[in-house]
């Protein structure tokens, strides 16, 4: 190579190199700087909230307690005369109307006994007519007349006890209601206090609940409470009959009565029912969203909205009613809760709320 084309090459070169310093160096080796670069200047997202303004209102506390239907009238009815059962009036399961007769028993031997204790009543009473007659002619003593008196009385005695045994021979029903089961069947032979039928009358039912003593001033006889049946989905208002006066040992619960209508026979006895007592009334409680509530490791608290931040407040809560729960400290009413996107807030940060707060 001649001297002249070596100062050519070594021109070219230093120009290159001239170039390539005045432009900065190569975009491929300095990519993923201008990347970072670009990411870190780039402003931060703001959280997008929704709010409400939490207002004061009237709530009912309340609590549900499970109890167990039964029929307001149940009567076993027996038999108050021995012998054999002539005729039963009545069938299991079909209803009676107080007074119908239940069974005729065999009553032959007592009427019997009735005549000849009606002959000897007479006879008494004759004795004692003239027994008295000669008494007063001077014939007879006073012990004679106290004698004659004493066997009249037991005569007439005998008479009024054969007479109710026969009256006894019929057993008719002690009230209208359903023949649940019947205890006898024609020809058998009874004695007297033997079991003839169950009769229930259950027009009107009672719910038969345990109630906490801590409950016992909200329990007032001739409250409303509502009675739910889950297993007929069906709920009807009832009202508190009565509590008992003596705590169960065991549970330390006092037995409230909760009288229903049942007309239609549509409830049965032993049915389980949910009883909704109203415990307490509260005229400016502050009630917010459930979902709104947040579980801290240590406490609960919500988000309130504090100009264009997140303000983390730690809360009490009280009773619920459905979706929503009863604030006692933290909250009060004109404050603006954040009820849409909360979960991932923390305090104090900067947030965009999507439209007003109501």
């Amino acid at each position: 190579m001649t001297h002249t084309n070596k100062s050519r090459c070594l021109s070219v070169f230093l120009t290159a190199a001239l170039v390539a310093t005045a432009t900065g160096p190569l975009s491929g080796c300095t990519g993923d700087e201008s990347e970072a670069g670009t990411t870190m200047d780039a402003p931060r997202d703001k959280p997008r909230v929704q709010a409400m303004t939490v207002t004061a209102e009237s709530f009912q506390s309340t609590a549900i307690l499970t109890g167990t239907t039964e029929a307001d009238e149940v009567v076993r009815v027996s038999a108050e005369m021995p012998g054999r059962v002539l005729s039963i009036g009545f069938e299991e399961g079909a209803e009676v109307k107080k007074g119908a007769t239940l069974i005729r028993v065999d009553a032959r031997t007592d009427r019997a006994m009735l005549g000849q204790y009606r002959v000897q009543r007479d006879q008494a009473n004759k004795d004692l007519a003239r027994t008295k007659d000669l008494h007063g002619r001077g014939l007879a003593t006073d012990a004679d007349v106290e004698r004659a008196e004493t066997q009249y009385k037991m005569a007439s005695s005998s008479v009024r006890m054969a007479q109710t045994g026969v009256g006894k021979s019929t057993v008719d029903a002690p009230i209208t209601g359903i023949v649940d089961t019947a205890h006898v069947r024609a020809g058998e032979y009874v004695n007297p206090g033997a079991p003839i039928a169950t009769i229930v009358n259950f027009d009107k039912l009672l719910v038969r609940v345990p109630l906490p003593e801590s409950m016992l001033l909200a329990a007032k006889p001739g409250s409303t409470v509502q009675v739910r049946f889950p297993a007929l989905k069906r709920s009807l208002a009832g009202k508190v009959k009565r509590v008992g006066v003596q705590a169960h040992e065991g549970t330390r619960t006092f037995p409230m009565f909760v009288e229903i209508d049942n007309a239609d026979h549509a409830l049965r006895p032993g049915l389980r029912a949910a009883v909704t007592l109203v415990t307490a009334e509260h005229s400016n409680a502050v009630l917010i969203p459930r979902d709104a509530v947040i579980e801290g490791i240590k406490d609960r608290y919500v988000f309130l909205l504090d100009g264009d931040r997140a303000k983390r407040a730690p809360i009490q809560l009280g009773d619920g009613q459905a979706d929503r729960v009863q604030v006692l400290e933290g909250v009060a009413a004109g404050d603006k809760l954040i009820h849409v996107g909360h979960r991932d807030l923390a305090d104090q940060d900067e947030v965009l709320v999507l439209g007003d707060a109501q």
